[in-house]
């Protein structure tokens, strides 16, 4: 599921906390975490992959956020819960992320979601090769697609002609090895840096 957030008691200011899990454990650990009072959150996103099928992909790969269920508690020792590794921490102490910046994370995942997750973008004018029947053609991109479902005008040659035709994105390609106009925001740094993004900010308070 992608909507894999847990949004009950946002009202609180109490901070959430980065937690490490298992390679390839993320759903697992939140499950685990979950199942003795916390809440979990694990930002998601849609990708359309080479083959032109989508899947879901953690934007964290090998973290969770957690907030605790009870506020008055300290964090348990988490490292004898399946699926997790422990807190991540700086100089000895566990990081916090604010309330104000799991909110504004959940609601840049459920936008890029809506918008067909990440994707290749083609841009007007760019050169690209169309596959028909086993063969690439090289054509122009006329027109931008909304998302990776739409059909694309573009200009290609036929037999000595210029000729405008609609294909379906998945039968287009690029040359360029990074295609990927959405980013995914960087990993959390620590120490008070700014995790930089296109449209938002993330700090992580050590």
């Amino acid at each position: 599921m992608l909507d894999t957030y847990i949004y009950d008691d946002l009202i609180y200011d109490s901070d959430w906390y980065l937690a490490k899990t298992k390679p390839l454990s993320e759903k697992l650990a939140l499950k685990s975490i979950e199942s003795i009072g916390h809440l979990g959150f694990l930002p998601l996103v849609k990708v359309i992959n080479g083959n032109h099928k989508e899947k879901e992909v953690c934007i964290f790969p090998g973290y969770i956020f957690v907030k605790s269920g009870n506020y008055d508690d300290e964090l348990p020792d988490i490292r004898s819960i399946n699926f997790l590794s422990g807190w991540v921490k700086f100089d000895g102490k566990v990081s916090s992320v604010s309330n104000k910046v799991i909110s504004d994370l959940m609601s840049y995942s459920k936008e890029l979601n809506s918008e067909g997750g990440l994707w290749t973008r083609f841009e007007i004018d760019e050169i690209v090769e169309v596959f028909i029947s086993g063969f690439a053609v090289k054509a122009k991109i006329l027109t931008e697609p909304s998302t990776p479902y739409d059909d694309i005008l573009v200009l290609m040659k036929f037999m000595g002609r210029d000729i405008k035709t609609s294909v379906n994105w998945k039968y287009i390609n690029t040359n360029e090895s990074n295609s990927f106009k959405n980013k995914l925001p960087r990993r959390t740094r620590g120490k008070g840096r700014i995790i930089k993004n296109k449209n938002h900010k993330f700090m992580v308070k050590s």
